[in-house]
């Protein structure tokens, strides 16, 4: 069973009436339950789609309390650009799903099925909230971080070489390799740090000349 909270009352109607249909599923808006609670009485899970459109919205938004275990709340926000912090929030006010109204229905509509066959819908909305969290709180490293602390101290000796203006063949000569072997060592560097050139990947490094360190690791 699915309740429309918050939504106007013809876009609420056509989205009742979509869901009904694409779902198989009973849909009802929130207005009609409230003066008829008894109609929606029912050991099944029911999902509560609900519109935000503000922030100050968040401060406001219904707790499911002793419910918690027969309701899933499904945020659809039309507000502008929520802030990781709103998205924890909403995660922890217990939200099992957050969707952009800018999104198509076939989205919403998967929303909805994920939530009910597993509880949660992690999307790119969550997912980047979540990332940024646990990078934050250092649960994560960035990309790039995670790239250089991979860094041998041969690819840090060859890439101070390069800044120093040695070219590929003198590198070589230095260090006993082939100019070949110091291509393909640069080819993975510019791989790895998705670079296109020497100077991307000083500044991907974040390069700093030093007699001890070249990196920041």
């Amino acid at each position: 069973m699915i309740l429309l909270k918050g939504f106007p009352n013809l876009f609420g109607q056509w989205l009742q009436e979509k869901i009904r249909v694409e779902q198989n599923s009973p849909c009802y808006l929130w207005d009609s339950i409230l003066k008829n609670p008894e109609s929606i009485k029912t050991k099944c899970m029911q999902i509560i789609l609900q519109q935000l459109q503000h922030t100050n919205d968040l401060a406001n938004l219904n707790d499911l309390g002793d419910a918690s275990s027969s309701y899933r709340l499904i945020i659809w926000w039309n507000g502008g650009i929520l802030s990781d912090e709103d998205i924890i929030y909403l995660l922890n006010r217990g939200a099992s799903a957050i969707v952009n109204a800018k999104q198509d229905l076939a989205e919403i509509l998967h929303a909805i099925e994920e939530v009910r066959l597993n509880g949660l819908y992690y999307n790119e909305i969550i997912n980047k909230a979540l990332h940024q969290l646990c990078l934050r709180n250092k649960i994560l490293k960035d990309r790039n971080q995670i790239s250089r602390s991979l860094l041998c101290a041969r690819e840090q000796q060859i890439i101070d070489l390069r800044y120093s203006g040695k070219t590929s063949k003198e590198i070589a000569e230095i260090l006993f390799l082939s100019k070949k072997t110091i291509d393909k060592i640069f080819g993975d560097l510019y791989r790895r740090f998705e670079c296109n050139n020497f100077f991307e990947l000083l500044n991907a490094c974040k390069y700093r000349p030093g007699k001890e360190s070249i990196l920041t690791l």
